[in-house]
């Protein structure tokens, strides 16, 4: 009965031949989950770029209306000012004080102050140079109002981009 002797050996071959086939199996699984995840990745991967480049066209086309529309803003500011140091409607008209703070308390948002003395008086600023100043002040504003406006654009584009619509 040589072949009793060798049993042991069979079991131990079949074990070890289960063995490798479990473990090829498993970095077979192993390798496979491995290759899918990365498919996924190189996926993401692409449509994360593609929405980075969206983001960045909306930017752009943010920037660009909002330099063409300040621009504008600029150009008409400009005439208005062009216009009123033209004509010098009234440049030997002096303001009084009186005038001028309550300008500055207009252009400040603070609650105008009693009437005082040293409102009396005038205070060396013309007529036309206060219309110029205010003109100017008018294009700053409407200036800061478009970029506000885009701003407010380039976040509804960003939304629409996040919420996919």
């Amino acid at each position: 009965m040589p072949w009793l002797s060798l049993i042991p050996w069979k079991i131990v071959g079949i074990v070890v031949a289960l063995i490798s086939i479990w473990i090829y199996g498993y970095t077979g699984g192993i390798r496979h989950e491995r290759t899918k995840q990365l498919a996924e990745a190189a996926r993401n991967l692409e449509v994360a770029m593609a929405k980075s480049e969206q983001r960045y066209q909306v930017s752009l086309e943010t920037e660009r209306k909002n330099w063409e529309s300040t621009n504008k803003i600029k150009e008409v500011t400009k005439v208005i000012t062009k216009v009123i140091r033209d004509e010098k409607p009234s440049s030997s008209c002096n303001l009084s004080n009186g005038w001028v703070q309550r300008h500055n308390e207009a252009s400040t948002n603070t609650i105008p102050e009693a009437a005082r003395s040293d409102y009396e008086g005038y205070s060396g600023i013309t007529a036309d140079q206060a219309l110029e100043g205010i003109a100017e002040n008018y294009g700053t504003c409407y200036e800061i109002r478009q970029i506000a406006s885009d701003c407010q654009g380039w976040i509804k584009g960003q939304l629409k981009l996040n919420n996919g619509n």
